[in-house]
């Protein structure tokens, strides 16, 4: 048999060093022999920390434990993915490659070659790939649907408005008031319906400087008989110190419809919903300060695993108890980053939830 040399060991080292993937190299008794940078760094530990470790230490995932055993036996090649926490918390998904090979070294019969490809990257593209697309589908059947059900609230409206007229002349003051509301709920879901497809052309937006209370006062309005059938209070805290800004109006009233309408079906028996704004002078060449608004809820709360999902594109928890169609949040978010801001959300399962959106207020319309 050929020596190994140094200058052997040195190419070795330099190929396996450059390699993207991690590389490991188990005994029989499936303990780590060599590897290469990249696999200790995974999980945030070092060469020493690793070496001649059982795998099932470092990684510990018994379909992994399994799979090898298996290559070991029948010594065909497999593969499998699996998700994987590194040593700073964060969550990741792995391509794991098994393959056995054999050796006439003495003392050592088998190793274990396992390579491992952190594909979270990929995995987190070809999921926004797919969510576009659907999107992209959803909203060309919306456009359509909104098309149709347009022209029959155009018609519930002309319907309402002659009523009205017949009543006024009859001077029916409490059916003319009624007739009011109705005609202000029909306004509101065409104004809706328009502007739920419209979100992602920036041309669609109309900024003017508006007081964001009055936007608020409003949404809470329209769902005041809701919140009372329902035994839900909603509270205000208004900043006295945050001046007008530039808002579109009209989306804006969206966003906390959307907002508001969550928070009292995550209420089930009475309830409370605050909602709190606050004003942060941070003067610059763009802008003089944010606003920011909490919406905060005594609801049922968000599992922890599904925070960082909820503003993806047709992720909804409702699908469990309710209709939905995971697009709301989705929408609010949209409209948040259309005013240059942010919404995050902190929630607790069975204390509620805290929404809070930061909108500067700037010099100039977006």
């Amino acid at each position: 048999m050929a020596e190994v040399t140094p200058i052997d060991n040195a190419i070795y080292k330099t190929v396996v060093g450059s390699l993207p993937q991690a590389i490991v190299i188990l005994n029989e008794q499936m303990e780590i022999l060599s590897c290469n940078d990249i696999f200790p760094s995974l999980f945030g530990l070092s060469h020493s920390q690793v070496y001649l470790k059982r795998m099932e230490e470092v990684l510990p995932d018994r379909d992994l434990r399994k799979l090898i055993d298996e290559v070991q036996e029948e010594g065909t090649p497999r593969e499998m993915e699996l998700l994987y926490e590194s040593g700073e918390g964060k969550k990741g998904i792995l391509k794991v490659l098994i393959k056995r090979i054999s050796l006439t070294l003495e003392g050592v019969q088998n190793i274990i070659l396992v390579t491992l490809e952190d594909i979270s990257e990929k995995m987190r593209l070809e999921v926004e790939k797919i969510y576009s697309e659907k999107l992209e589908n959803m909203v060309q059947v919306a456009r359509c649907l909104a098309h149709e059900l347009g022209n029959s609230l155009y018609s519930v409206s002309s319907t309402l408005q002659f009523l009205k007229e017949e009543r006024s002349l009859e001077k029916d003051v409490d059916m003319t008031s009624e007739i009011d509301f109705l005609i202000e709920d029909v306004t509101q879901m065409t104004n809706l319906l328009r502007s739920m497809f419209e979100f992602n052309t920036s041309e669609r937006f109309q900024f003017h400087q508006e007081d964001v209370h009055g936007v608020i006062k409003r949404t809470i309005a329209l769902l005041g008989k809701e919140a009372m059938k329902r035994q839900i209070v909603i509270d205000t805290d208004f900043s006295t110190e945050a001046p007008p800004f530039w808002i579109d109006k009209r989306q804006l009233e969206h966003l906390f419809l959307n907002l508001l309408k969550n928070a009292m079906e995550s209420i089930t028996e009475g309830g409370q919903i605050w909602i709190k704004t606050s004003f942060y002078p941070v003067i610059s060449e763009e802008r003089e300060g944010y606003v920011t608004i909490d919406v905060r809820d005594t609801g049922s709360g968000i599992p922890e695993e599904y925070l960082e999902y909820i503003f993806n594109p047709f992720f909804s928890l409702k699908e469990r108890e309710k209709e939905g169609h995971g697009l709301g949040l989705y929408i609010c978010r949209q409209i948040v980053e259309k005013h240059h801001g942010r919404i995050t959300v902190k929630s607790e399962r069975g204390k509620g939830s805290i929404f809070t959106i930061t909108i500067p207020v700037l010099y100039s319309s977006p």
